[in-house]
């Protein structure tokens, strides 16, 4: 199981929030994760540049998952070498790659999972936080124990309940698809006329969906950012 179901302030001054198992929650909830692996192969490559080199995710799949590498050092000079260990590399303004490269183990697993990856950071020592939507208290548990099986560590860092405005099943599971399917993505790869021809409703109803339901997730996101 995920570990520190009580709220504690470790050492480092990690706030974890955790829940009561019999808590009742009809709503979507928000969780911060930390689990270890050491099978990326960019993040163990930038890695070797400390603090100046940070990567984190666009876009996680079950194959492949494209970096974000952004650096202090020069650009041209880590183009090559990240080659040694990406499928493609392109080079984005300035100080920033684009990085497509096998997924690793917790980037595989979660990405196959009833979850929404809102974020992702790497920390040293092979660690990383993924910031995750997800629709039940029991998927949370599923995604626990399948983190488990695989040898991951999992930690729960945060969890936020929707107390008021809750994502209903058919909004989160638009979400869901949209996030997928690459909606919501810089690079667009799927237009909303595309999307609702995907799911099987008029375009105008999907709008309406996704407005409701971003407005929820961007009230709830500001109401516990303070947190």
């Amino acid at each position: 199981m995920l570990q520190a179901w009580r709220i504690v302030i470790n050492t480092a001054g990690i706030k974890c929030w955790c829940f009561a198992l019999s808590r009742k929650s009809k709503g979507a909830i928000e969780a911060l994760i930390e689990v270890t692996r050491g099978d990326c192969a960019v993040t163990n490559f930038v890695s070797r540049f400390g603090e100046s080199t940070v990567v984190d995710r666009l876009k996680i799949g079950a194959d492949f998952t494209v970096h974000r590498i952004t650096s202090d050092r020069s650009i041209e000079d880590l183009i090559g070498e990240m080659r040694r260990v990406s499928i493609d590399v392109t080079k984005v303004g300035k100080n920033t790659l684009w990085a497509k490269a096998r997924s690793c183990s917790s980037c595989r697993l979660l990405s196959q999972m009833d979850t929404v990856i809102m974020s992702s950071k790497s920390l040293n020592g092979g660690r990383i936080q993924y910031r995750i939507l997800i629709p039940s208290e029991a998927k949370l548990r599923q995604i626990s124990h399948a983190l488990e099986e695989a040898d991951l560590s999992p930690k729960l860092l945060e969890i936020f309940f929707e107390s008021e405005e809750n994502l209903t099943e058919r909004e989160m599971e638009i979400v869901k698809k949209a996030f997928t399917l690459g909606y919501f993505d810089t690079d667009r790869k799927i237009s909303m006329t595309e999307l609702a021809e995907k799911i099987g409703i008029r375009t105008p109803t999907l709008s309406d969906i996704l407005r409701r339901a971003m407005r929820k997730i961007i009230r709830y996101y500001l109401e516990n950012k303070s947190r």
